[in-house]
C-alpha cells in the first residue's frame, strides 16, 4: 500500500511514498504506465496533509522533486520482517528439494533493469577462475530485464552457475539465505530495501550496492560499493569468500544492525506523525 490517496478528503491525509521509482528508472515502466505513476504520485503528495517514507534519501528525493516542503515529509526506517526458524534437518531437506548443492552466492532481486542483477553477473563471471565450485541462486520476480540477463549469460557461458528460481515461498526463502556463502545485492536503486536486513536477520554476510536509501539502512553492517562497479564486487565478494574473520565480524555488524532496526520505533514515530498532523 501506498503512492496514492484521496485527492478529495473530509478529514485530513496521510501517504506513504516508498520511492520515485518511475521518475529515476523510467525504463523499468511503459511510456502510459510512468505518466499514471507520476500524475497520481504528484497530485496524492500535493493533496495529502503529510508524508511518510522509508528513508531519509526518499525523503530528500520527495522533497526535491515533487516540491515538497521538507516539514511535510518523514523519514521512517522500518525492520525485519518476523524471524522464523528452521532446523538444519529442515533447512537441507528444503534445498535438496531447490535442487542446489555446494557454495553458492544468493541474491533476492527482480528483473527490473534498476535491481541491476546484469552487473553482478559479470562480477560473478569474473569470480568463476578463482572459486570453480561456486554458483550464484537468484529469486525473484520476472521484469523488463530479463532478456539482456539472460542474453549475458548464455554469451559468458554461465547457465550452469546460475540458478533462477523466481519466487519462493517464506520457509525456502530462509533456507537460502541461512546457506548462503554471501547475499549480494546490486540493485541501483530502493526506497528501502528489505532484502539486505532480511540477510542479516538470518546471518548472511552482506556485499550490497551504496545506491541511494542502501547506504543508511545497511550501515556498518556490509560492504557497501558502486552499483555499476563490477570489478569493485568481485573485490568486495573475493574479500569476505577468502576470510572467515570478516564473515564474523560482518554477521556481528548485521546483529547490530538489527538491533539499531525496531518495528516498535516504526510504530512510534508513525503514531507520532498521526498525532502531529491530527
Amino acid at each position: 500500500m501506498g503512492y496514492t490517496s484521496p485527492w478529495i478528503s473530509p478529514a485530513k491525509s496521510i501517504v506513504t511514498i516508498h520511492d520515485l521509482n518511475w521518475h529515476y528508472h523510467p525504463e523499468d515502466f511503459t511510456w502510459f504506465g510512468r505518466l499514471i505513476w507520476e500524475f497520481t504520485t504528484r497530485l496524492s503528495a500535493k493533496t495529502a496533509h503529510h508524508i511518510i517514507t522509508d528513508s531519509t534519501a526518499s525523503a530528500n528525493s520527495i522533497t526535491s522533486v515533487l516540491d515538497i516542503p521538507a516539514t511535510k515529509c518523514t523519514a521512517i526506517l522500518h525492520a525485519a520482517p518476523e524471524k522464523i526458524k528452521l532446523s538444519s534437518k529442515q533447512i537441507s531437506k528444503r534445498l535438496k528439494n531447490l535442487n542446489i548443492h555446494g557454495p553458492y552466492l544468493f541474491t533476492v532481486i527482480s528483473g527490473h533493469p534498476h535491481k541491476n542483477l546484469i552487473t553482478l553477473l559479470c562480477a560473478f563471471k569474473d569470480l568463476i577462475s578463482d572459486f570453480p565450485n561456486l554458483k550464484l541462486v537468484v529469486c525473484g520476480l520476472n521484469g523488463r530485464a530479463d532478456k539482456k540477463n539472460q542474453a549475458y549469460i548464455k554469451k559468458s557461458d554461465l547457465k550452469r552457475k546460475v540458478k533462477f528460481l523466481g519466487f519462493v515461498d517464506r520457509e525456502d526463502l530462509v533456507a537460502l539465505y541461512q546457506h548462503c556463502a554471501l547475499f549480494v545485492f546490486p540493485s541501483a536503486y530502493e526506497g528501502f530495501g528489505y532484502p539486505v536486513i532480511e540477510a542479516m536477520q538470518y546471518q548472511a554476510p552482506v556485499v550490497s550496492s551504496n545506491a541511494f536509501s542502501l547506504k543508511q539502512v545497511v550501515g556498518q553492517a556490509g560492504l557497501l560499493v558502486n552499483p555499476y562497479d563490477a570489478n569493485k564486487f568481485t573485490q568486495a565478494i573475493k574479500k569476505v569468500l577468502t576470510s572467515k574473520k570478516l564473515t564474523k565480524d560482518l554477521v556481528i555488524e548485521g546483529k547490530k544492525r538489527l538491533i539499531a532496526l525496531q518495528w516498535e520505533d516504526t510504530a512510534q514515530k508513525t503514531l507520532n506523525t498521526i498525532t502531529k498532523v491530527k
